[in-house]
């Protein structure tokens, strides 16, 4: 099969296939809604256009996704570098690309991500040693194989404290996490940034122009979000990286190289960044 036709449609369809052998229990728990998403993250990935992406929606347990990555596999080698990782103590999913992976932890240039403890005061840190240590973990996973790459990666049980900068890393946040952690491994952050001034940053593709090839749904892949995260508003004037115009440049100029020129401008040739000030009453880590 040609990988360029392993679509956001033919995806769809892998894991509709792929749901079909599971349980009648297990396949009510997946919507349509849930397919759509997935599949259109997944595809995402798979072109390198993102590192990373987390599993939502889903209840499924590791056995269950994993199946979803030897399908892919079996069915397009555009998918021969994706593979499932799995934390077992926060329940997370994620799929991603190794190979871009590979080239993120190998920039010789200031880090893509910046750590913000948001305990008060909320302050630029560094991450919990726990983070380097799984990302090391990972990239043995991704770099010890000759062979094909595994379909999977279970990670060692691990902490709030840990999980919620990893996942912004992996994701490729600009600007990621650090809840604060009592002894007992609670969170002493209350409601998380609650009536903190934020910035709030939003990363999405269009289809600027010219018809758009998709099969599946001619009109449904027009605006796809990429990312979204949130930065507090008082360190955008103390730290340079966090200053928002430059944020938003770095957006940029990362994804428009990732679909320049590439397969996916079948489905989006433009990246638009916005960025708004907003007060929550709760952050969602």
């Amino acid at each position: 099969m040609d990988p360029r036709s392993a679509d956001p449609a033919f995806i769809a369809q892998v894991l509709l296939n792929t749901f079909a052998g599971l349980s009648l229990q297990s396949r009510s728990r997946v919507s349509g809604r849930t397919i759509h998403t997935l599949s259109v993250d997944i595809y995402m990935v798979a072109v390198r256009i993102r590192q990373a992406c987390l599993i939502e929606g889903l209840t499924l347990d590791a056995n269950h996704l994993d199946l979803v990555i030897s399908s892919l596999r079996n069915a397009s080698s555009l998918f021969q570098d994706v593979f499932l990782i799995y934390e077992p103590s926060s329940l997370q999913s994620f799929i991603l690309n190794a190979t871009v992976f590979r080239k993120n932890r190998g920039e010789s240039s200031a880090p893509w991500t910046t750590y913000v403890q948001i305990s008060e005061p909320v302050r630029v840190a560094t991450p919990p040693q726990g983070v380097p240590i799984l990302l090391d973990h990972i990239s043995r996973h991704v770099t010890e194989f000759h062979g094909p790459l595994p379909t999977h990666l279970i990670l060692p049980s691990t902490s709030l404290e840990v999980m919620v900068p990893l996942t912004g890393y992996l994701l490729e946040y600009p600007v990621s996490y650090i809840p604060s952690m009592d002894t007992s491994g609670t969170t002493v952050d209350g409601g998380f940034l609650c009536g903190v001034p934020l910035s709030v940053f939003r990363a999405t593709l269009v289809r600027r122009s010219g018809p758009n090839q998709n099969k599946y749904n001619p009109t449904a892949f027009r605006s796809q979000p990429i990312i979204q995260f949130s930065c507090p508003a008082v360190l955008n004037g103390q730290v340079a990286e966090l200053d928002p115009a430059s944020i938003l440049q770095r957006i940029q100029n990362r994804w428009k190289k990732r679909i320049t020129g590439h397969a996916s401008s079948l489905l989006w040739d433009e990246i638009r960044v916005s960025v708004e000030r907003k007060t929550l009453d709760r952050v969602v880590l």
